[in-house]
This record gives C-alpha cells, sequence and structure tokens, in this order.
C-alpha cells in the first residue's frame, strides 16, 4: 500500500454567487464526501470565502498503480456527489462525460462549479 497527497487549488463559484454562508456549507459537504472514502485518510484544506478560492490537500492510501488517477477520480466523485461540476481534474474528453450526469433541477444557476488552478501528486518518493 503507498500514501501520497494530492496537493490544489480551485475558484469555486456558481452562476447566482453565495449568500451568507452558503460558499462555506457547500466546501464542508465536498469535505465530508471525501472523508467516506475509504481511501482518503486526511484533508487539510484553506478556503476564503469571499473570494471562492479553496486550496486542500488530499491524503490518500492505496493499491492503485496509477496513483494520479486514482486520487482524480476520488476528488470528482466527492464533488459530483455533492451536485458540483468541476473543470480541469482530467481531460478534456473524460470531462465532457461527466458533464452529462444528471445533477438537481436548479444545478444551471445553484450549482458549483469547481475550476482547477493547479494540482500535484505528491508521493514518498518526491
Amino acid at each position: 500500500m503507498s500514501d501520497y497527497r494530492l496537493v490544489c487549488d480551485f475558484d469555486v463559484k456558481r452562476r447566482i454567487g453565495w449568500s451568507d454562508d452558503e460558499l462555506g456549507l457547500h466546501i464542508d459537504d465536498v469535505f465530508e464526501r471525501l472523508r467516506q472514502s475509504a481511501e482518503v485518510t486526511s484533508i487539510e484544506a484553506e478556503a476564503d470565502l469571499d473570494t471562492g478560492r479553496v486550496s486542500m490537500t488530499i491524503g490518500v492510501s492505496s493499491w492503485e498503480v496509477n496513483r494520479n488517477q486514482h486520487a482524480r477520480t476520488i476528488l470528482s466523485v466527492a464533488l459530483r456527489a455533492t451536485g458540483a461540476r468541476h473543470e480541469g481534474i482530467f481531460s478534456l474528453s473524460e470531462e465532457s462525460k461527466l458533464m452529462g450526469a444528471k445533477t438537481g433541477s436548479w444545478s444551471a444557476l445553484r450549482g458549483a462549479t469547481w475550476q482547477l488552478r493547479r494540482l500535484e501528486l505528491e508521493t514518498s518518493e518526491n
């Protein structure tokens, strides 16, 4: 089993904007979904609720050979489980397949979009 960390920065936005503590609650929901994965060992995060900028480090422990793809998939599943979309986690062809996934009726206005700004995989070999 190997341990590694996915380090990433996102801009989290939605069309109608965020009011009061909605962004914080959404981010908490994503983190709760991540914690449900048996392979996630830790989550460290910082969020600027005024700008929507989120920085997170997700610790993962798994037997998977393709660590990068596996960690991205764990994050993608957590985001989509909250009704959010993501841009930049996967290639355009992979992302387009996921864009067809059904979301709630408010998703066009109220659904969050996580735009990837930076993503790095840190392993013990680094």
